[in-house]
């Protein structure tokens, strides 16, 4: 039978311990608790409606352009489609609408957007950037309590208008990309009135890495730009190769003067 001196001592020790390796109980608590979380989300949180496309060509001229979108889940969902107007003249004009804006598609169904274009004050001249953005709203499970935190997930993807007068030109126009010296530094240069979407930019055989700012440029290239590399050393007979995303999602090479 334990005394209470006996029982005492037990617990100094314990509290001795516990002072010791606070840092430690501290950081596999906290490792637990994230690891406990991931399994509960993971089970709950996922895209259950995705689009057919990771990128879209809206060529003027035409009357409208289809967006699939699928339900891949056991469940049906409702969801919202709206696009994000960027880089017209009037930030405030209105130059698409998506038929139908909110739509409900049942479990391992699918859903048909179109989009059509109603105004004019989209650039003639060079490509205008837009985004699709896609809400899903799941169901709420049943018999949860009133404090259940339920997450519904927005996909973004580009939307990229591009007028007549550039579209049998586009083939291959990232080849007109160009790296230049400019004071201590290097910058990259889109001369064309296209986007592009670089992924990677290696030089001599060696793949350049850039901070996420300079990638998030360099992903959203514009028309007639010109972006700051830093980390980048180009000699007069450097190979200099980019990778960029053509208008189907896929990735291809082009060799391009330094």
């Amino acid at each position: 039978m334990w005394t209470f001196r006996k029982l005492s001592q037990i617990l100094m020790k314990l509290k001795i311990y516990i002072a010791n390796n606070v840092e430690v109980l501290m950081k596999n608590y906290l490792i637990s608790f994230c690891l406990v979380s991931c399994m509960l989300l993971s089970s709950s949180v996922y895209a259950g409606l995705k689009m057919n496309k990771t990128r879209y060509i809206y060529n003027e001229g035409q009357g409208d352009i289809t967006v699939k979108i699928v339900n891949d889940s056991d469940v049906n969902y409702g969801g919202q489609v709206w696009i994000d107007n960027l880089n017209e003249i009037n930030t405030d004009s209105v130059n698409f609408i998506v038929l139908p804006s909110m739509f409900k598609i049942v479990k391992n169904g699918r859903q048909i957007i179109r989009l059509k274009k109603i105004g004019n004050n989209i650039r003639k001249d060079q490509e205008s950037l837009f985004f699709i953005n896609v809400l899903e709203m799941p169901p709420r499970p049943k018999d949860t309590p009133d404090s259940f935190m339920q997450i519904a997930l927005q996909t973004k993807v580009k939307l990229i208008y591009r007028p007549t007068s550039l579209q049998k030109t586009r083939l291959e126009a990232e080849k007109e990309i160009k790296i230049e010296k400019v004071n201590h530094g290097y910058k990259i240069i889109n001369p064309t009135s296209y986007y592009f979407a670089i992924s990677k930019v290696i030089v001599d055989g060696k793949l350049i890495h850039f901070n996420k700012s300079v990638d998030k440029k360099l992903g959203l290239f514009s028309p007639k730009s010109s972006i700051d590399l830093s980390g980048i050393k180009v000699k007069s007979s450097s190979k200099i190769t980019i990778y960029a995303l053509d208008d189907f999602g896929s990735s291809r090479e082009y060799i391009i003067n330094g």
